[in-house]
């Protein structure tokens, strides 16, 4: 074999070789390719998967604000029910001890007017008398 023989024959191996090459590197890309792509189906499930237990978890969370709120209107209502009433009963017993003293003041006039009538009397009997 002449030494133009084995250079084309090396140079026809390096062409198999690099052939070879290619498609193990294209096989390889492909596989890691597939495996990539795998794992980004996976993490989209999971993904989605977390923004349905979001979801779940912001539902949760607006039905518990709610019955809170709810709640605590409803304690605010009974708290000013509670302070109307008792400033109705406080207001009540005022009325009614301003009554008992006006009933008492208007006693004590009246045994003063009759106490006066009396002694308008006796001082008209006097002067009747002299």
């Amino acid at each position: 074999m002449s030494e133009s023989d084995e250079d084309d024959a090396i140079s026809l191996i390096d062409k198999n070789n690099l052939d070879i090459g290619i498609y193990i590197m294209k096989s390889k890309g492909q596989s890691l390719l597939k495996a990539k792509t795998s794992q980004l189906v996976n993490s989209i499930q999971a993904l989605n998967e977390l923004v349905e237990k979001i979801k779940d978890l912001e539902l949760d969370f607006n039905i518990k604000i709610s019955a809170f709120i709810t709640q605590e209107v409803s304690s605010i209502q009974d708290k000013r029910k509670a302070y109307a009433n008792e400033s109705l009963l406080h207001g009540n017993r005022a009325l009614k001890d301003e009554n008992k003293s006006l009933l008492q003041k208007i006693a004590n006039l009246s045994f003063i007017v009759s106490d006066l009538n009396t002694k308008l009397k006796e001082s008209k009997n006097e002067k009747q008398s002299l």
